[in-house]
């Protein structure tokens, strides 16, 4: 089978001559296609075809990259019937937040498209994930820069997620990633410019592009679709009701304000069905408003920018607020979008006033270039369009460099809890969002109650979340503390953290999605039953040791030899990192003979024991116990590298970089020594069996390194750090991680692998 019958077998049509040229050429750093010409099947049955054909230059994930999440369904559920009917292997996965306990991350061997907005990508792409437990977040960040191709769509929309993930190119470059990462990206209004910067310069002879030949001009299909008539002319929504022709009218406005108010006059008034898309819903709410897009009925579809990307709808009738023109360029591409109402055709371009506020989300500069552009023009269709020479103003933006993301490697929050902010690096500041969930509460949230889930979730602006915060009653807004295991009283809004609000604090109704209305109270989402209790995936959660049976230690940890080995090969590591992670994975569970641990499982005669069954055990008498800490300590002792050392004290996710005691941790009674994570300084560790070396122990745990200088856990792990580099070394405490969580699932009897927050 050659690339245009692969192509015709996914998507049910042959390719067009530049999506063929895709699948058969290397990957470009540019695909500048104008709108309505099939850019995502392009890259999505490009990839796969190229990963069914052995490309060692195409990473097995696809990382699909958009702007917001009305998109991110649509394109999740056209790549999972691509996949599909291509007959691939490859798993569709969504990145929105709040994510199950068995995700993506579990599988770094097998083919995946992972497809997410810009908030979600690209705060995992910098260690601190959005919206996600941040002990995994080390396994998502390895994932996004090893083995993977980046495609970032609509880029126009996407401000300094552009520069961040050009920088992240870049840096891959510098620091290698063990198999081939890169990044293309993609619009009908590309600004190429944006993408040079310090680390990420422009090659000599320019970026390679992918753009439409004279044999794409030539195919009827695309000739027809570029020569689409779509007349404009300046209009009012009073003219709505006279202009709507049947089929789909699209009205989009620049706020979410209006766009609810107008949406209930007409849901009034209209004598057809109204919907309302835009990005402050709850994805089920959301979903309900979404169907219309694409119904047959005669409808009009109320929506704000979340509609300019990439959505495959072609109306009749398009109403649009004067926006900066590559947002309109966006708009115009969802009128007549196949050139099949070209006898029905309206564009209405409605006014904003030049006013600061009013012009809002954008500039008063920004519309003013609009409007004089919109001036010269009667039509927008995109032969006009490719005839109007624009281009944005140059825009200084944070940059993200070298030391930040060395930085961000290292997931500890400071002694107040706080972690670096990266929202700078992630969206233009005044688009950073907050998270909330809604539910009925008395007071306090049990402990038993799980964390938010990915269907109670709607973002907010953090501003807008700011000040409703602050005019709550106490106890009304949550936050769950992974550190403490608790729920805590909301104190102010961090970017892309996600708050439990009691459904008496309003905000929210289910037909208009964010209201930030006191009066208007949500219906909870129904939670699944199989929710594991938030307090099950805090720093000393122990989920993972409660299987189905009772498994020895000294059995767990062959399995885990077992599994790591066949991971490590299949993803085609190097000899020598191999060696580290089965060194690594003979240890890695050492510590849990500690008889701290032991009495926490209270298991029958016959152990150490690994895992129970999960019908008991004790509360663990020391907060905080971490046994992999005790596990590297035992190593080292032994004589084992620091690289083992290292990946077995972070196979959790909770001990990296840094040894130090938590806030709140109980110091070893009448003795003055260090302690950290529940392991005191000269504690005790009995012999145990270890494959490949026998018998070995007892153990003295020395936490004398927690102390700074030569020597030291910290100055250990910044040279493996530096000398591995960011992405390499976190990718090997995910093949360490996935291998202990394939070999829990084969021996525990639920077959669940995971375990919440994975602990």
């Amino acid at each position: 089978m050659d690339y245009p019958d692969f192509f015709k077998r996914a998507t049910g049509s042959p390719p067009f001559p530049y999506q063929r040229r895709l699948g058969e050429a290397a990957w470009p750093e540019l695909l500048d296609i104008p709108t309505g010409l099939g850019k995502t099947a392009a890259v999505c049955v490009a990839w796969l075809w190229k990963r069914s054909q052995g490309d060692l230059n195409t990473g097995r994930r696809l990382v699909y990259c958009l702007p917001t999440r009305v998109l991110v369904k649509q394109t999740a559920d056209v790549a999972a019937k691509w996949a599909t009917a291509s007959k691939s292997s490859a798993r569709v996965h969504l990145l929105l937040g709040g994510e199950e306990a068995t995700g993506w991350d579990a599988d770094p061997d097998k083919d995946a498209i992972l497809v997410g907005t810009q908030d979600m990508l690209l705060s995992r792409a910098l260690n601190r994930g959005y919206a996600m437990s941040r002990y995994r977040w080390p396994m998502a960040f390895s994932l996004l820069h090893n083995d993977c191709l980046w495609v970032l769509d609509e880029t126009q929309l996407m401000g300094v997620g552009i520069e961040t993930s050009a920088q992240l190119e870049g840096l891959r470059a510098q620091f290698e990633t063990f198999a081939p990462a890169h990044t293309m990206w993609m619009s009908a209004t590309l600004n190429a410019g944006a993408l040079n910067t310090v680390d990420h310069p422009e090659p000599e002879g320019g970026r390679r592009p992918e753009k439409l030949e004279a044999d794409d001009h030539d195919h009827s299909t695309v000739a027809k679709r570029l020569g689409a008539r779509k007349p404009i002319a300046r209009g009012s929504l009073g003219e709505l009701p006279d202009t709507h022709r049947g089929g789909l009218t699209l009205v989009v406005l620049n706020r979410v304000p209006r766009a609810q108010e107008l949406y209930s006059r007409l849901n009034k008034a209209a004598d057809c069905p109204v919907a309302l898309v835009h990005s402050r819903f709850r994805p089920l709410d959301r979903a309900a408003h979404e169907g219309w897009l694409n119904a047959q009925e005669d409808r009009i579809v109320v929506a704000t920018q979340a509609i300019e990307a990439g959505v495959d709808i072609s109306a009749r009738v398009l109403f649009t607020e004067l926006a900066p023109w590559s947002s309109l360029v966006q708009r115009f591409g969802r009128c007549n979008r196949y050139g099949e109402w070209d006898e029905k055709a309206v564009v209405k371009w409605i006014d904003v006033a030049d006013d600061d506020k009013d012009a809002l989300p954008y500039t008063v500069k920004a519309l003013q270039r609009s409007r004089a552009l919109l001036a010269e023009v009667d039509d927008v269709g995109p032969g006009t369009l490719a005839g109007i020479e624009h281009t944005e103003p140059p825009v200084v933006r944070p940059v993200l460099r070298r030391r930040d993301l060395v930085d961000l490697f290292d997931t500890t929050p400071d002694l107040l809890g706080f972690d670096l902010d990266i929202s700078r690096f992630v969206r233009d500041e005044q688009d950073t969002d907050v998270r909330f969930a809604w539910r009925e509460l008395s007071g306090k949230p049990d402990e038993k109650a799980p964390r938010p889930q990915r269907d109670e979730l709607c973002s907010v602006p953090i501003g807008t979340a700011a000040k409703f915060l602050k005019k709550l009653d106490k106890g009304l807004s949550w936050e769950w503390d992974a550190l403490d295991s608790e729920w805590k009283r909301v104190d102010r809004p961090h970017p892309g953290r996600v708050y439990l609000l009691d459904v008496k604090a309003g905000g929210y109704t289910n037909e208009l999605g964010w209201t930030g209305n006191r009066k208007h109270r949500p219906e909870p989402v129904p939670l699944a039953s199989d929710s594991p209790p938030a307090r099950e995936m805090g720093f000393g959660g122990n989920r993972s040791t409660q299987g189905g049976r009772w498994v020895k230690l000294t059995t767990h940890v062959e399995d885990v030899g077992t599994a790591v080995g066949g991971l490590a090969r299949a993803v085609n590591l190097p000899a020598k990192s191999i060696a580290a992670l089965e060194l690594s994975a003979a240890w890695h569970d050492v510590g849990k003979a500690h008889e701290v641990f032991q009495a926490m499982l209270d298991g029958p005669d016959g152990g150490p024991w690994a895992k129970s069954d999960g019908c008991g055990g004790n509360t663990i008498e020391r907060r905080y116990f971490r046994h992999e800490l005790a596990s590297a300590l035992a190593l080292l002792a032994h004589g084992g590298g620091d690289l083992a050392a290292y990946l077995v004290a972070a196979h959790h996710g909770k001990v990296r970089l840094s040894i130090r005691s938590v806030p709140g941790e109980e110091p070893p009674p009448g003795r003055d020594v260090p302690f950290a994570r529940g392991i005191w300084h000269g504690d005790e560790l009995p012999a145990v069996d270890v494959p490949g070396e026998g018998r070995v122990g007892p153990f003295t745990l020395d936490l004398s390194l927690m102390q700074l200088g030569e020597g030291s856990w910290l100055e250990r792990t910044l040279k493996l750090r530096e000398g591995w580099g960011p992405f390499r070394l976190a990718y090997l405490e995910t093949i360490l991680r996935a291998a202990d969580w394939r070999a829990s699932a084969a021996e525990n009897t639920d077959k669940t692998g995971t375990d919440g927050d994975v602990s």
